[in-house]
């Protein structure tokens, strides 16, 4: 089995990445929504009970704290993807080339100013979560690997799927976003 994928270090990619660190397993848009509605609506009932019943201090700090809890999600969901693309540095536009082979993974990476190669045994990779349009690969708990599904056929998906799945340290993780 020798299979070839790619991914380029763009604001879409990073851009799922944080989402995905942020949300998990939760779809990101319809998380967001709804907690800004919740929120929204838990500052509208604190604004009409302060006018209903006049002036209260845990009131207005209740009130504070949802508009700061509303702010803080919305920050983390547009701000936060935009702040890591900026500091990616002489990585940002690079392309990492995945081939998967039966016992390897080797990754080349190329940009403008950095260049590397690397070749990894499956074993070390501790899991890897799949939305519908990346799977990410991590090594470690703070590194990943991109894989963009669309550089690859459903038919090499799959194989690459079953490669990963087959690996009994790696824990494989399907989101429904």
């Amino acid at each position: 089995m020798e299979i070839k994928a790619t991914c380029t270090f763009d604001l879409k990619s990073i851009k799922a990445l944080a989402h995905l660190s942020m949300f998990k397993k939760a779809n990101p848009k319809k998380s967001i929504i709804l907690w800004t509605v919740i929120y929204a609506v838990l500052i509208a009932v604190i604004a009409l009970e302060l006018i209903l019943i006049g002036y209260d201090f845990l009131l207005v700090v209740l009130l504070c704290v949802s508009a700061f809890l509303i702010l803080y999600r919305l920050y983390m969901f547009f701000l936060v993807p935009l702040i890591r693309y900026k500091n990616l540095g002489i990585v940002k536009g690079a392309v990492n080339e995945y081939i998967f082979t039966d016992d390897l993974l080797t990754v080349k990476t190329t940009g403008k100013e950095y260049n590397s190669e690397g070749a990894f045994r499956y074993i070390v990779f501790l899991r890897v979560w799949e939305t519908s349009e990346y799977l990410f690969i991590y090594p470690n708990k703070r590194q990943a690997y991109l894989v963009d599904k669309s550089s690859v056929s459903d038919c090499e998906l799959e194989l690459i799927r079953e490669k990963l799945t087959s690996v009994d340290n790696i824990k494989y993780i399907r989101c429904n976003y």
